[in-house]
């Protein structure tokens, strides 16, 4: 069928119900092979959920709005059986928001990012690896569309179709070129990880505002302001179910906490009247946030603490010679292999493999991160490396 001509429908939830026989919900229960891909609304709201999940076969495509009535049953069955192989590209999010918006895990996957990755391709996004492995030209600018309106526009249609109606035969290339290549089976275990991925929690770090660019020059009124701003932001993006950067962008908080470092606190007198800041924020709220900041210990003569609220133990000098040693060496594994050296082994795993010193591999293998493949793919150049 010609790609221009073919269907592109939206599923009914109903008809999953109550009529078996229904033609598009019995395709997709029938396939062997499906593509698949999510619409979510990050860009548009705080608290952001799937919008949109996208299904396609060899000669036509479907849209399921989960805004209407969830995930139906039928849908979730056809999604979770490890029967069927579900292809996805750059899956990571899709696999997440779906566990996090529904409970749902997937079924067995084909990752054609992944695949990519392993051949070693430098560009893995969907519209390059499409036009080097297909020719195909598809259009990502309706990317960061608020899925969440209704009804979508006959742009935002024809983008999420394209996400998925390519999918299917750039799988079927790719899976060949992993065989030719012998890494067809490092592909599945690294698929196989990826549904068991984890949604991630939101978390906000209120010492998030000392990775602002500018952030290191303040004085100390100037971080407290700043601190305080960024408090004040999260809560108000909880409160009206915004990105926290719609509510104020990250250098206008800076150039105020700069005004406060330059005039002090006389100048939230003035927020009214102070044009760089977004017309519909609150600024009373702001402002009283900040004053209330500015009364508080200066952020600056604390020490940061680590993500995980433990600081991490420096190196030995031992260890840090091992990773310096380990770091050179991936580069050229990563050169022998035709693949990029952060997804070989990444600079974490280094970082841990380095400290630990295993003498065996069954010792590495005990690292997290160092999966079967990559014990395969490099194990023996790493206990080389650590031996030198």
């Amino acid at each position: 069928m010609n790609e221009t001509t073919r269907p592109v429908r939206f599923l009914d939830p109903g008809k999953s119900e109550t009529d078996a026989s229904d033609g598009d919900w019995s395709r997709l229960a029938d396939a062997r092979r499906l593509a698949v891909d999510t619409e979510a609304d990050a860009f548009h709201r705080y608290f952001e959920k799937v919008c949109l999940i996208q299904l396609s076969v060899e000669d036509a495509d479907y849209l399921y709005d989960p805004l209407e009535r969830g995930l139906v049953p039928s849908l979730r069955n056809i999604l979770a059986d490890e029967g069927r192989t579900l292809v996805l590209h750059g899956g990571d999010y899709d696999v997440r928001s779906l566990k996090q918006s529904f409970g749902l895990t997937l079924g067995t996957l084909f990752d054609t990012a992944l695949a990519a990755q392993f051949l070693g391709m430098k560009n893995t996004g969907l519209k390059a690896v499409l036009e080097a492995e297909l020719g195909v030209v598809i259009d990502k600018g309706e990317q960061r569309s608020d899925w969440a309106q209704r009804p979508l526009s006959d742009a935002q249609v024809a983008y999420a179709r394209e996400d998925t109606m390519h999918l299917l035969p750039l799988a079927t290339v790719l899976e060949r070129r992993l065989g030719d290549v012998g890494r067809l089976h490092w592909h599945r275990e690294e698929c196989a990880l990826l549904r068991q991925r984890e949604p991630t929690e939101k978390a906000f770090d209120p010492e998030a505002w000392r990775k602002v660019k500018g952030a290191s020059d303040l004085a100390a009124a100037g971080r407290r302001a700043l601190r305080a701003a960024f408090v004040w932001r999260e809560q108000a993006a909880r409160d009206a179910d915004k990105p926290p950067f719609r509510i104020a962008r990250n250098d206008q908080l800076l150039r105020l906490s700069r005004a406060i470092d330059k005039r002090g606190p006389r100048i939230l007198a003035r927020l009214k009247a102070l044009e760089f800041l977004p017309k519909d924020i609150d600024r009373a709220a702001l402002g009283h946030a900040i004053a209330d900041g500015l009364g508080g210990p200066d952020p600056g003569e604390r020490r940061r603490p680590s993500p995980s609220g433990t600081p991490r133990a420096a190196h030995s000098p031992a260890s840090k010679e091992r990773l310096a040693r380990l770091r050179a060496e991936r580069t050229t594994w990563a050169r022998d292999l035709g693949m990029d050296p952060g997804f070989l082994v990444s600079s974490a795993v280094l970082d841990q493999v380095s400290r630990v010193s295993p003498a065996s591999l069954d010792q590495l293998a005990s690292v997290t991160g160092m999966t079967s493949w990559r014990i395969e793919a490099v194990g023996s150049r790493i206990m080389e490396t650590l031996r030198l």
